[in-house]
This record gives C-alpha cells, sequence and structure tokens, in this order.
C-alpha cells in the first residue's frame, strides 16, 4: 500500500517527545480467575503484558512508542509479533495518535506503559485486542526469546520516529503477517483542532542502544518456572532455605486490594506445586516464604512501596526466584545492623537517664502506641499496651530467663506409643475440613496482630477467599495438615515460632507469648470449632467430682467460683485448697496430653497433634539484631489456639488419678488454676496424691492457700496442724491461710478470703475491699481513656463501651451489689464522668 506525502512528511518530521492536547485512559482489561494449573501461563501473560524496562526507559527518552488506547500492551513478544504489529499499526479509519508514555500499574500490579492519547478509538481499539490475543496465544518458547529482545524489536509505535527504514520494515512485517503496510492517514475532526508539526527546538535523541543480556529481563513461561523450582529443590536439600528465619522480617499490614489478584495468582502456583508433588517439602517450605520474598515493608510507603510490591509480585510470577531471595537476605542482614546500632544507640542515651524520666519516655511511648491502636479499632489492645509494662529488655539476661521457662520433658525423649500412632492414623480419617470452616476461622480469627517466623500476617489470607479456585486450594492445604501428613522438613517448618518476652510486674519478672505460624493458628481454630462441644464432656469425671471449667463453658471462672462458694456454705466442716502452679503451659509432659487427647471425643486430632509435638519445636527469639533458638519440648505451643485444649486434657488426667480414691473429695480447676474441696484429712491426702503426680509430669506447686470452712474446728482439725502438713508437701512458706468467712450475703466473724481467677472467696469484709481495689484500679484505665479521648472521641467512647463497662460487669457477676454497694456506685459515677468528658 501506498501512503500520502502528507502522512509521510507528518511521520518524517515527527518528534518521539510530541505530546498530545488531551490526554486520555489505559482501559483496564478484565481479571479472568486463575485455575490452579495456570499458574505457568499467567505468569506468561503477565510477563509478557509488562513493559521491559529498557523499553521503558526508551519510551521516556523518546526512543519509542507505547501501548494504544485501547490495547494496553507495551511490548509484542516474537511469534506472534508480525500479527501484533500490523494490528497494532494505524487502521485506515483511525487518525495516528501522538503521545507520550509513563510507567503505571495495572489492577493486577503489574508495571504497563499508560498512554496520553490525543484520539484514536474504533479501530485503534480493535488493534489493541488483537494484539492481547496474540500475546496470550504466544508459545512459552516464543515469549521467553521475546523478552530478551531490544525494545525497538519489541514494540511498535504507531507514529514511529524519522528514519530511512522505518515505513519499509513495517510494510514488510505488515506483508509477512499477511495483513496490510501503513495506512493512508485521514484528515483530521474538527475536534481535535487543526495538525500542529513538532517544534524544531526539540533534538531528536539517539536511538537507543540494545540491552545487554545481564539488563533485559528474565525470561518468562514454562521453562523459567521449572528452573526456578530446580534451583529451590537444590536450596532446601542444601539447608540453605533456614537462612530466612535468622532475621525478624517486617512484612506489609495486609495485601493491597489493586494487587489481590496478583497475590492470589502467586499462591495458586505454590498450591499448585504442592498438588504436583504432595510428597516434597519444597513446595511447602516456598509458601512459607512467599512473605519474605514479595511482602517486605519497605521505608517511604506510598508509590514506591507500592512499586516494590508490583515488581517482586511479577518477579515471582516470572520465576524470578533467586533474585528476589539473594535481595530479602540481603536486607534482612542490613536490618538486623540497624537493629544492632539503635539498640546500641538507645542503650547508650539511656544509661545518662535517671529512672523516673525512662519511666516518663516509657510511659508517653506507651500512651502513644496505645492511641494508635484505639483509633484503629483496637480497643481491648489500646488499654493493655498503655496499661502494661512493655517489652523486656533485649539482653542476653531476659534470654537465659526465657531458656529457664522452657525446660527439659520429664520423660525425657520417650515417644508417644507406637499402639496410639497407629489409632491416630485411623482417627485422623474422621477429619473433615470444609469451605465454611476455613472462611469462618480466618473471619472470625484476631486480626492486626504481630508477623509469624515467616512474616505471614491473618490478613494475607482474606483476599484469598474471595477466589473460588484459592478457597479450594485452602481447603486442600488444611485437610494436609489436620491429617497431620506434612512432609518432614515441612513439618519441621510448621512448628517454628517466634518468642516476644514481656516484662511482668515482679522485678525481673518475664512473661514468654509465643507467636505460632498463620496456618497453624487457622487449623487450630478449626479443630476448636468442629469440637466445640465435645470438651465439655470430656473434662467432666468421676460422676462430676473433678471437672474443667475452662474449655467447652461460657463463662468457666465465674461458674467455678460460685460452685465453690455454694459448696463450701452446703458443707461447712470443708477446706478449699488452692493451688498455684509455677510456669503450667511450658512444663506439662507432652505424653500426658497425647493420653487425654486419646481418651476425648477430639482424638480426630491425634495425628495433628502428633505432628506438632513429638519432637521439639524450634522459638525464635530477636532481640537487638541478634537471634537464639529455644526449644519447646514441654506444653503447647505458645500462642496456639489448640493449646488451651491440649492441655486442659492432659490436666483433667492428672487430677481424675489423684482423686479416684477420695470419694468425699471434689477439684475443681480452671486451666491451671486446681481447687481441692473436701473433709481436711482426704483434702490433704489428695494433696499429697497430686503434688506427686505433678511432679512426674513436669508441674511444679508454686504456692496454696488453704481456706478452713466455719467448722472446720469442730471436727478436731487445728488450723495450725493443718498448715504443718500442707507445707511438708509444698515446702515451707509456700501455704498461706483464710479463716473461714463465705460470700453469703450475710456478715460473718471471720474477716478474710482468697482471691482465685479474679475473683474473692472469703468473707463480706474481703469482697468489699477486692471491689474497692478493682474500683481504684479502674480509675487508671479511664484516665487513658480520657488521653485517647483528646485524639478521637469516637474511639474512646468504644473502648468505654467494650473494655472498661465489661469489667464492671463481670465483677457484679462474682460479687453481688448489697455487698459492695457504694464501690460500684462510685465506679458507675467515674465512667459516667468519663464519658461526657470524651463527648465534649
Amino acid at each position: 500500500s501506498t501512503t500520502t506525502p502528507r502522512a509521510a512528511a507528518a511521520a518524517a518530521s515527527a518528534s518521539p517527545t510530541t505530546t498530545s492536547t488531551k490526554k486520555s485512559k489505559l482501559k483496564r482489561s478484565t481479571a479472568t480467575p486463575m485455575s490452579p494449573g495456570a499458574g505457568c501461563a499467567v505468569a506468561a501473560a503477565h510477563a509478557a503484558a509488562e513493559t521491559p524496562p529498557a523499553a521503558a526507559a526508551t519510551a521516556r527518552r523518546g526512543g519509542g512508542g507505547g501501548a494504544s488506547r485501547g490495547g494496553g500492551v507495551a511490548s509484542t513478544p516474537s511469534g506472534g509479533g508480525d500479527a501484533a504489529a500490523a494490528a497494532a499499526s494505524p487502521s485506515p479509519t483511525t487518525p495516528a495518535p501522538t503521545k507520550k508514555t509513563r510507567a503505571k500499574h495495572n489492577k493486577h500490579g503489574i508495571e504497563v506503559s499508560r498512554s496520553q492519547v490525543a484520539g484514536g478509538t474504533g479501530a485503534a481499539a480493535t488493534a489493541g485486542a488483537t494484539a492481547i490475543a496474540a500475546t496470550a496465544t504466544t508459545t512459552p518458547a516464543a515469549t521467553a526469546s521475546s523478552a530478551a529482545l531490544p525494545a525497538s524489536a519489541s514494540a511498535q509505535a504507531p507514529a514511529a520516529p524519522a528514519a530511512p527504514d522505518t515505513t519499509a520494515a513495517a510494510a514488510a512485517a505488515a506483508a509477512a503477517a499477511g495483513g496490510q503496510g501503513p495506512s493512508r492517514s485521514p484528515s483530521r475532526s474538527p475536534s481535535q483542532g487543526p495538525f500542529r508539526p513538532p517544534s524544531p527546538r526539540t533534538p531528536t535523541p539517539p536511538p537507543s542502544d540494545p540491552p545487554s543480556p545481564s539488563s533485559s529481563p528474565p525470561p518468562s513461561g514454562i521453562d523459567n518456572i521449572d528452573a526456578a523450582k530446580q534451583w529451590w529443590r537444590a536450596k532446601v536439600a542444601t539447608g540453605g532455605h533456614k537462612m530466612c528465619i535468622e532475621f525478624r522480617w517486617r512484612t506489609i499490614r495486609s495485601v493491597p486490594k489493586n494487587f489481590s489478584t496478583s497475590w492470589t495468582s502467586v499462591f495458586l502456583m505454590c498450591a499448585q506445586w504442592i498438588a504436583e508433588e504432595p510428597f516434597s517439602s519444597a513446595p511447602w517450605l516456598l509458601l512459607f516464604s512467599l512473605p519474605v520474598m514479595c511482602l517486605r515493608a519497605e521505608t517511604g510507603g506510598g508509590a514506591k512501596s507500592q512499586g516494590g510490591l508490583a515488581k517482586r509480585l511479577n518477579a515471582f510470577q516470572n520465576g524470578g526466584w533467586p533474585e528476589l531471595w539473594d535481595t530479602a537476605m540481603h536486607e534482612g542482614r542490613a536490618n538486623s545492623m540497624r537493629e544492632a546500632t539503635r539498640y546500641a544507640t538507645a542503650a547508650a542515651a539511656a544509661a545518662d537517664r535517671s529512672p523516673a524520666e525512662l519511666h516518663t519516655t516509657e510511659k508517653e511511648m506507651a500512651t502513644r502506641r496505645g492511641i494508635k491502636l484505639a483509633t484503629e479499632g483496637s480497643s481491648a489492645a489500646a488499654l493493655s499496651a498503655m496499661e502494661g509494662l512493655g517489652m523486656a529488655p533485649p539482653t542476653e539476661e531476659t534470654f537465659a530467663k526465657l531458656v529457664d521457662l522452657h525446660p527439659d520433658d520429664p520423660a525425657g525423649d520417650a515417644p508417644i506409643p507406637k499402639e496410639l500412632r497407629r489409632q491416630g492414623k485411623e482417627w485422623a480419617r474422621e477429619v473433615e475440613i470444609e469451605e465454611d470452616d476455613v472462611l469462618t476461622a480466618t473471619i472470625s480469627a484476631p486480626k492486626r496482630k504481630s508477623e509469624d517466623v515467616f512474616g505471614w500476617r491473618m490478613e494475607y489470607i482474606l483476599p484469598l477467599l474471595s477466589h473460588p479456585k484459592a478457597l479450594a486450594a485452602l481447603v486442600t492445604l488444611f485437610n494436609v495438615i489436620g491429617t497431620g501428613k506434612l512432609p518432614d522438613a515441612a513439618a519441621a517448618a510448621f512448628r517454628l515460632g517466634r518468642l516476644v518476652a514481656l516484662a511482668k510486674p515482679d522485678p525481673g519478672g518475664v512473661r514468654p507469648i509465643g507467636i505460632p505460624l498463620v496456618f497453624r493458628r487457622i487449623c487450630g481454630r478449626i479443630f476448636n470449632m468442629q469440637n466445640k462441644d465435645e470438651p465439655r464432656h470430656a473434662c467432666v469425671g468421676l460422676l462430676g467430682r473433678v471437672v474443667q471449667f475452662a474449655i467447652g463453658r461460657a463463662s468457666g471462672p465465674q461458674s467455678m467460683t460460685i460452685s465453690i462458694q455454694e459448696l463450701m456454705v452446703r458443707n461447712p466442716q470443708w477446706i478449699l485448697i488452692s493451688l498455684d502452679i509455677r510456669n503450667a503451659f511450658n512444663c506439662l509432659s507432652r505424653l500426658i496430653m497425647a493420653k487425654g487427647i486419646a481418651d476425648s471425643p477430639l482424638r480426630n486430632s491425634f495425628s495433628y497433634f502428633d505432628m506438632c509435638y513429638s519432637t521439639a519445636g524450634e522459638l525464635k527469639y530477636h532481640a537487638a539484631g541478634k537471634v537464639y533458638t529455644i526449644l519447646s519440648k514441654t506444653g503447647p505451643t505458645q500462642g496456639t489456639t489448640e493449646g488451651m485444649q491440649y492441655f486442659c486434657l492432659g490436666h483433667h488426667q492428672l487430677t481424675c488419678e489423684a482423686a479416684k480414691d477420695y470419694e468425699d473429695v471434689m477439684i475443681l480447676s480452671d486451666a491451671d488454676d486446681s481447687n481441692i474441696l473436701g473433709p481436711a484429712d482426704q483434702a490433704i491426702e489428695c494433696l499429697t496424691a497430686l503434688n506427686r503426680l505433678f511432679t512426674a509430669h513436669g508441674l511444679n506447686l508454686k504456692k496454696a492457700a488453704i481456706l478452713f470452712g466455719t467448722d472446720t474446728a469442730s471436727q478436731g482439725h487445728s488450723h495450725d496442724a493443718l498448715i504443718q502438713s500442707a507445707e511438708a508437701i509444698i515446702g515451707v512458706g509456700k501455704v498461706t491461710m483464710a479463716d473461714s468467712g463465705i460470700i453469703t450475703g450475710a456478715a460473718n466473724a471471720y474477716p478474710g478470703g482468697v482471691r482465685m481467677v479474679g475473683t474473692p472467696i472469703g468473707s463480706v469484709e474481703f469482697a468489699k475491699e477486692f471491689v474497692e481495689g478493682i474500683i481504684d484500679g479502674h480509675a487508671e484505665r479511664l484516665s487513658n481513656v480520657r488521653a485517647i479521648g483528646r485524639v478521637s472521641p469516637q474511639a474512646a467512647l468504644l473502648c468505654i463501651h467494650r473494655s472498661c463497662i465489661p469489667r464492671l460487669n463481670y465483677l457484679m457477676q462474682i460479687v453481688p451489689y448489697c455487698l459492695a454497694k457504694e464501690a460500684y456506685d462510685r465506679g458507675r459515677d467515674e465512667i459516667v464522668r468519663a464519658w461526657r468528658d470524651c463527648c465534649g
């Protein structure tokens, strides 16, 4: 075909930097769901739709064109390039638009070039659609070869820079594709204004050199994905994947909405690999490592963070796993060095300040953090942050205390009996996790929590729930996890956890808080929901004489304390021995936990328990740029949702064994708070048996409190003699005594009592003092609420509604209003004043 002299002159004199007088928006393509088996194909399509860095740079310098208004494709791979070039050329009915290309990201998070077009619809949109179709049908080999081509060879602009062979090259390409050559340029419409040639002052830059092989984008397609899988298999075989758990990873709070499709595609690639190789640990470990490679938080935020996220997701789909891994490890080392320097600087500055100044600074920081959490909607967490003592100092001394809180198993390395394991595999056939279980467990889980050792957050699972293929893949994964069928290396990674040390009120005290993997938290929640009512019956033994109130019951602490009060009123000759166990959750033998699970309706989770607890799990404590490893050999893992059930079932085995020979003794427990009730002589003997069982299974009694009934002395039992008997069992100085007095609504002559799980058991005077102390402490909480109200009145009112009023309601459930009327009225008036202050 031929062109008019005017069109040829315009094409020859057109400047690459000519801008249009009217901007147009890039039409976004509709995202199609990706099947589990189409991960590589979608990765190739995304790679083909992305503008190569060299092409984008050339376009910004004026050396190349961009995508047409209707296309949205900036480069055309070889293999379908001729057809795409012919489709992208101006049609006889479409004016040749002039445009300037700039980098943007589409709804999938993939970087594309957005064109500012002064006209060009109709056939131009058809040309863009044809280019997309040509890209989608390109073979992987052709896609890989085209990605390495220079930008000038892979992108065809409608209005190319003046060059002697531009028209001939375009005509030759069109003839090879069976299409038409450059079309005749029509006259401009009146709405587009008169034609204005480019300014002669604008110089034409020299053509850019082709990119070197090292700077060209990585090839995409099946070949590159297979190479990446082979690289990751080798990394796992040599143990190189363990390097990522040596750093503290700070990841983004949630996946941005415009990146949910790309994130789902990345997840489905891992899920498809797991389906292809179910007995290999490599795909599972890759799934666990996704946040490390793709979702790291960047300083600066905004467009910079979004651009980095888009590049990492795109690189993962293109098989650039080695580069992503190396970059992540480099950042991890750099962050550790910065954290160590920051801590050393802060420690040196704190050495020159007085304790009062340090306390004021810590209080101000806690207040700022609490206000931030309250404005985000986390009322309870906000008040806890403002009232708590914060983190324990990241020192070697803190690490030594954490090690002491995770002792060795008293049973040694005795494995779970083979017979139980064989039966566990049979019970595992009853595990059936469905979509509703995954949806409910994930949506109801607490959000805005800290990341796990691999950087996973609960918010990363939420985008996957709205995608049918991803939700089906999650169901499959959790069924594999729930039946305990993870490969060995993947199971070891599944047992990993991150450990945080909180300061306790007692001087130098440390409270360990564990953060397990997100997948483990969800799976535990699923088991808890499926077995919601069964633990209630499993934790009642010896015809109701031994009861565990911590699981399967609503308002367990209130029910237990009211039961104890009624029993002591009806049996005034009894005594109550309240026990306090030292570090109970971290010390209970896992063998007795396994027996408790096997004897309960929760036996279908036995294989899951075996996978999680048959071998010691590693807990990583990150402090001042260093990482410490602590082995968890006893008790349930800190922070796991199923851990409370497992502990209570094992604890219930011990209390039933201790009480079986004493018909008049009852043992009522709320988790590790055990209470022995009965005649004095039998209660002391039961205490002896229970202490012996506790010691054999890793538990040590810290102290005990004895509350005597009103008629205990009339039974011929001396208080001093009973105290000496209890001290002989527990230890001298570890037993306290409270004289009689049970809350019955009437005054009695024996002041005193016992505080049990936040509840007073004793005389009326003791109950009044307890309520007044709680109300006095409530004033500090209300002052924190007022501080929040100065920033956000709505957040302060939510704190009052969710955290302050429920505390008084709980108090009135355990102590009647008539016993402490004045204290209750004072607490109510303070809440009303705080409410008015927040409302202004």
